[in-house]
């Protein structure tokens, strides 16, 4: 799988699965480009093509509901007469209670109330919502049930962010005590987790970038400074 438009030869080598490995294709461009619609096209031409497909949204304001015509929401939901394709919406709120709870509840056989309060206040800050809906982000490229995973991403600003969170995380986890999204001590998996997602994302054999514009100077611009972002 090819890592940029510039070194295929074709959209179809783009997106079409090359190895036995589940295979990641990101589809990125400013708002109102059409990136949900080419995605979903996308997934639903890998599904009717025998691939196990899963499309995932993590854009605040998704509407792969309405393209789709049924509820989707944030549980992965096969879509209706569409074999081999399944759809979710990632809600960033959700996302963040259930990081929250995933990290306290292990803590509460372990530490006392005002820990445990200390910790809550910890998890309240805006950092976690980032790294909640990157860990669903991780979950999702560790699903070998899938041979194509597509994601229908936030804006461009969002997508970039979210490439960069396991790194940052993985650097502030390095410095060990409390951090915003919980223990350092507590934290070893998630590390291991992103130096994963690190590897996977920097893996042109199964990791594509596509950006969706419009023939318009200001869309093409933001493609270039987003390419560059990427490397």
């Amino acid at each position: 799988m090819a890592q940029s438009q510039s070194t295929a030869t074709s959209a179809r080598e783009v997106v079409e699965p090359s190895s036995d490995e589940t295979e990641f294709v990101f589809f990125s461009g400013k708002g109102g480009v059409g990136k949900s619609t080419v995605s979903c096209a996308t997934a639903t031409w890998l599904a009717d093509n025998d691939y196990e497909t899963l499309l995932v949204t993590t854009d605040p304001a998704p509407n792969l509901s309405d393209i789709f015509g049924q509820s989707i929401g944030h549980e992965v939901t096969a879509i209706d007469g569409i074999e081999n394709l399944s759809a979710i919406e990632i809600d960033p709120d959700t996302a963040a209670e259930e990081y929250r709870q995933e990290t306290i509840e292990p803590m509460r056989e372990l530490l006392g109330e005002e820990e445990i309060q200390t910790v809550e206040e910890q998890l309240n800050s805006p950092c976690v919502e980032e790294i909640a809906a990157f860990d669903n982000f991780v979950d999702f490229m560790d699903s070998p049930e899938y041979d194509v995973v597509v994601f229908d991403t936030a804006p461009t600003g969002h997508t970039i962010r979210l490439m960069e969170l396991p790194s940052d995380w993985n650097a502030e986890l390095e410095k060990g005590g409390s951090t915003c999204i919980g223990p350092a001590a507590s934290m070893e998996d998630k590390k291991q987790d992103y130096e994963r997602a690190i590897d996977t994302l920097q893996d042109d054999e199964r990791t594509s970038f596509a950006f969706v514009g419009k023939p318009e100077d200001s869309s093409i611009d933001e493609i270039e400074r987003s390419a560059s972002d990427l490397g």
